[in-house]
């Protein structure tokens, strides 16, 4: 049995959500469109919305408990929602708007938090952030201070609502990368929901695929990315914390250059799927100083185009034309040379 438990079922006129999922303490992601149930299981466990029966339970400690067959029991138990001591990050902050960043994050800090608010704040890295007012930031340090105030209340969970989905592509690394950063420095669980691959694939350990109310499987989130149906592009992100040197970061020690020096060890990177060139054999004399030996671990055909799943030391998504494709006659196990622009390695730090 895992940190987290639920089995809901929830019904509306036109909808059935039955929820049956079994969470680790990491980062586990819930996946699917929009109006297939994300955001209702998340209102379920915070007690925003109450299932119809069912039991949700965090760490051993019972939130809901109602059978089907007997509301009127005796050990049913359903806590309100400021009594289960959860925080909750959605798509847009949500902040006080007549409090300062440094107000805000104090408002739900309890006494016996084992984090102290100086180390939230030193954690997100909002110090020079702390006497401004909501309106006064950006909206990647917006969602920073929604996340501090949400580590106030020391919850033991953090439920994630689509929390990347109105930023900049800059401001949606950085959160991602506080949010593993989070995870692993506090140990603090958390949900996140969002219909974004990309996102699911680069912070979670195991994602649940929601479909019209139904978990339809549970799958480690690198696998996640053949569950791709569309032909959009995929973003490889990667969460870095190991060593630089000059213009190099390392992903799995993996040597990656980048076209400006490297301010820092604890960063996000993100390499587009399609400036990702395939190639069965070296090449010479091209404008690319990225270049490595790996092997194709799966194929996938999207509309318009062939999406390529390598392994270099790490996972990488290349999107190639059907007709590259075909000239390349590629098979799943042969091996690749995957090459890519240092100044197509996008940064965030954290």
């Amino acid at each position: 049995m895992g940190f987290i438990n639920i089995d809901i079922t929830k019904k509306y006129p036109d909808f059935l959500l039955k929820c049956s999922l079994d969470f680790n303490n990491k980062i586990n992601g819930i996946f699917g469109p929009s109006g297939s149930g994300k955001s209702t299981i998340l209102n379920c466990i915070a007690g925003f919305i109450s299932p119809d029966a069912g039991n949700i339970k965090i760490n051993d400690k019972i939130l809901y408990k109602i059978s089907e067959s007997n509301f009127l029991r005796n050990d049913n138990i359903s806590l309100n929602a400021e009594h289960r001591n959860i925080g909750y990050v959605t798509q847009k902050p949500n902040l006080f708007p007549s409090m300062n960043v440094d107000k805000n994050i104090r408002y739900g800090y309890k006494d016996d938090n084992l984090i102290s608010v100086e180390e939230i704040i030193d954690t997100m890295n909002i110090k020079n952030l702390i006497h401004r007012y909501p309106n006064e930031l950006s909206g990647g340090e917006a969602q920073k201070v929604s996340i501090a105030r949400a580590l106030a209340r020391f919850p033991s969970v953090i439920l994630m609502d689509e929390p990347v989905s109105e930023l900049d592509l800059k401001s949606k690394l950085m959160v991602l990368g506080y949010l593993k950063k989070i995870n692993e420095s506090f140990s603090i669980p958390i949900i996140y929901v969002s219909h974004d691959i990309s996102e699911i694939v680069s912070i979670c350990d195991k994602v649940a695929i929601i479909e019209y109310g139904q978990i339809k499987d549970i799958k480690n989130s690198q696998s996640l990315a053949y569950f791709s149906t569309n032909d959009t592009e995929f973003e490889n992100i990667y969460v870095i914390n190991e060593s630089i040197s000059g213009n190099s970061i390392f992903i799995n020690s993996i040597k990656i250059n980048t076209l400006h020096k490297v301010k820092s060890t604890n960063a996000v990177i993100l390499i587009p799927s399609t400036s990702v060139i395939l190639s069965k054999y070296p090449v010479k004399h091209i404008d690319a100083d990225n270049m490595f030996l790996g092997k194709v671990r799966n194929i996938k055909l999207l509309g318009s185009k062939v999406r390529v799943f390598c392994h270099i030391g790490f996972d990488i998504v290349s999107d190639i034309s059907k007709n590259s494709f075909k000239k390349m006659n590629l098979n799943i196990n042969d091996e690749i040379y995957v090459i890519f622009k240092s100044e197509n390695v996008k940064i965030s730090y954290i």
